[in-house]
């Protein structure tokens, strides 16, 4: 779903606080729902979810809000998807979710039946939340300026739903591909480590709430920023994730330091 941007965050080592800390699982498959499988689940980016004190609400499209343990919210999401999901709180070893393999979602349209690889969630972080690789994903200002000057239009951060967007104040390009195995330290007290780059899905390239489809969010990658993945192989990529180190709190305007 869509998420929210925050002010503030006590940064801990699973990442932001509530941060995919619930998702739905179809009942057929025992998989992990995730707009990563546009032909089926595109619909969950309709949806967003915010953290109201220590609880996620979900708002639908028709702007109705339910809390996470209201009974009716997975008849509601069912609903939507057009086949039953269920609420889950906990990641199980080997969750997966399917990852359509986006230059095919691009090429034969949303609906299609495309190739597809299963990611295993959370690779990288520790146990509990349904994070894709790693607990934190990083953005910086130089790659979503890359991408928008190749794109030939602006590529707003939400279609890479980072967790943190870095404003750099020197730096053109992919700065962020050559931070991996580097340490940052933001705000007084929190550090993290570069672990990967970011490999990029169909997501990118889907409607997100109001803001309409754009295939350029991963085309313009594949001509500029095709590198390889430790682990994933040659895949058009944005960003970095990282693990958490130390935990802290961070702000809005913190100064970021590479280490």
């Amino acid at each position: 779903m869509l998420g929210e941007s925050l002010p503030s965050v006590d940064v801990i080592e699973h990442g932001f606080p509530g941060d995919r800390g619930l998702a739905f699982v179809d009942d057929a498959t025992g998989k992990v729902v995730s707009a990563k499988l546009p032909s089926r689940w595109r619909a969950m980016l309709q949806c967003s979810a915010h953290i109201v004190g220590y609880a996620a609400t979900i708002t639908l499209p028709d702007g109705s809000e339910l809390s996470a343990d209201d009974e009716t919210l997975e008849d509601r999401v069912s609903e939507l998807l057009g086949t039953r999901v269920t609420l889950e709180d906990t990641r199980r070893a080997g969750d997966t979710v399917v990852r359509s393999v986006p230059e095919e979602v691009i090429e034969q349209g949303l609906d299609a039946e495309v190739d597809f690889t299963l990611l295993e969630l959370a690779a990288a972080s520790p146990e509990g939340s349904f994070v894709d690789y790693a607990p934190l994903h990083l953005i910086t200002s130089a790659t979503l300026a890359a991408v928008s000057a190749e794109a030939g239009h602006d590529v707003p951060p939400q279609r890479y739903r980072p967790n943190l967007v870095i404003d750099l104040d020197d730096g053109t390009g992919f700065v962020e591909n050559d931070w991996v195995g580097s340490t940052l330290r933001i705000g007084p007290t929190l550090v993290v480590r570069v672990v990967l780059p970011t490999p990029r899905c169909a997501v990118p390239t889907l409607s997100h709430g109001t803001l309409p489809g754009d295939h350029q969010a991963v085309q313009a990658l594949n001509r500029v920023n095709r590198i390889h993945v430790e682990g994933f192989g040659v895949l058009p990529s944005a960003g970095v994730y990282a693990e958490v180190v130390t935990p802290g709190r961070i702000r809005v305007g913190d100064r970021v330091t590479l280490g």
